[in-house]
């Protein structure tokens, strides 16, 4: 199904102008395969960035190649967010899944302007139906191998006797050399004979050969990190690469396994994967990264941290650890007196409040200077100006005093208090309430008092007039 801004092209590029011919890391196509893919191209689409050419839940009626241009495939959540799968780029192919699945299970949404040429369904099950034979043969070559490509050596008498103690490592160091196993239902420990020909020149020569099978060993797991310690604050990403093999001859599915503080998170991630794991598949002799990632929890303290991991398959596992070094991070609160951040004060007249500075953090706060901004007019002064040392835990006591203008009337005001240290900053409005001095209410007082007082003394002298 196509959706959004998309429109056939009316043009069609001839494939021997196709600009994919032109991608040095992609084959040349032979004048044969040329011709073949030319019969089934039927038109070019056109796809404007944003807009849904194939969507989840529907059936694709073409396969599409990315001719240019770029598209991301996304699948929708529960919770109507999307989540992108991963990005297809010029000579991918899209569209195969909804043709062979019966439905898309995610959408193709355009992410630049992109050009697509259009293929019919039937030539994606030709695809299918080719690469499948190939599969097909490729499994009964591997089946034959084992069965075909056998050994046998035992010397001239078939006993090993001409090569002493020596003869079962010399015929295990040969039959590695030719890289030849031993039938599949060959007895461990039963020697199982025969011969190797050659012919030509008219001459024809024969070597018995003998191989004494040993049993299969079973996995064996073996976990190696690339860096067993990391160091960082609570806030780090502590991501660590670990190798995981299996030396055994037997392939195994392993499951993952940790043991970390409590708070910590561990995640399994296979390589530069993004799917966490809880278990991976291993064949013999495969070695796999994994990426381990420990997230601490913010209040972690200072200090070093084990992390234990497992890999673990029936009886056999692997195990390694992992150190976490905690750096530890300084983190300064500042507050007003007795938890408040208002207080009064009188026009003019100097107020001390204490403010208190709290290192909330798991590293000592150091060199924690404090400043204000406070209103114009106004005296702000600090004892001590600078606080050297808190540690985690601990507090500090700075005095504050403030002495509001003369000149103010009385209201509310605002004083901006900061504490600034190394790594560590904190702030705090203080509103601060000025009421002016009672001294000049009792001068009005004694000036409206004497006023009165010659006003009757005049009516009672003069009388009216």
């Amino acid at each position: 199904m196509i959706l959004g801004n998309a429109r056939p092209n009316g043009h069609i590029t001839p494939c021997e102008e196709c600009p994919l011919r032109r991608v040095p890391c992609l084959r040349e196509f032979s004048p044969e395969e040329l011709e073949f893919v030319k019969r089934f191209k039927i038109d070019e689409l056109h796809v404007e960035p944003g807009a849904s050419f194939l969507t989840e839940g529907t059936r694709s009626e073409h396969l599409y190649t990315i001719l240019e241009g770029w598209a991301f495939r996304y699948k929708v959540l529960d919770d109507g967010r999307r989540q992108i799968l991963n990005f297809a780029l010029p000579a991918d192919m899209v569209g195969l899944q909804g043709a062979v699945m019966e439905e898309m299970e995610h959408s193709v949404e355009a992410l630049t302007p992109l050009t697509l040429c259009i293929l019919p369904i039937t030539f994606g099950y030709k695809i299918a139906t080719v690469l499948a034979g190939f599969e097909r043969h490729r499994e009964r070559l591997k089946q034959l191998k084992a069965r075909v490509l056998v050994g046998e050596f035992g010397g001239a008498a078939g006993t090993l006797s001409s090569l002493g103690k020596d003869g079962l490592k010399c015929q295990a160091e040969l039959m590695k050399e030719l890289k030849l196993t031993p039938p599949a239902k060959a007895d461990a420990g039963k020697p199982v004979a025969f011969t190797v020909s050659a012919k030509g020149d008219g001459e024809a020569l024969q070597l018995p050969l003998q191989v004494t099978p040993s049993r299969t060993e079973p996995a064996r797991l073996t976990l190696e990190p690339k860096l067993p310690a990391l160091r960082g604050t609570a806030k780090s990403a502590f991501d660590f690469q670990v190798d995981i093999d299996n030396e055994g001859q037997q392939d195994t599915t392993v499951n993952l396994l940790s043991k970390a503080p409590d708070g910590f998170q561990v995640t399994f991630k296979e390589g530069y994967g993004s799917q966490e794991l809880t278990s991976l598949p291993i064949k013999a002799g495969e070695s796999k990264d994994l990426k381990i990632a420990v997230q601490p929890p913010d209040s972690a303290q200072a200090g070093q941290y084990p992390v234990a991991v497992a890999a673990a398959a029936g009886d056999i596992s692997a195990d390694t650890n992992l150190v976490l070094d905690i750096t530890g991070r300084p983190s300064v609160s500042l507050s007003g007196p007795e938890g408040r951040l208002s207080g009064d004060a009188t026009a003019g007249q100097e107020r001390t409040f204490t403010f208190t500075l709290d290192n909330t953090g798991s590293a000592p706060a150091r060199d924690v200077a404090l400043s204000a901004t406070p209103p114009s007019g106004w005296k702000v002064a600090f004892n001590p100006e600078k606080v050297d040392d808190i540690e985690p835990g601990q507090d500090a006591s700075v005095a504050v005093s403030m002495t509001p203008s003369q000149q103010a009337i009385a209201g509310d005001y605002m004083v901006s208090v900061r504490a600034n240290g190394s790594g560590v900053s904190d702030s705090a409005n203080f509103r601060v309430t000025v009421r002016t001095s009672t001294l000049w209410g009792v001068t009005g007082l004694a000036i409206i008092g004497i006023a009165v007082l010659v006003l009757g003394f005049a009516v009672a002298r003069y009388g009216r007039r």
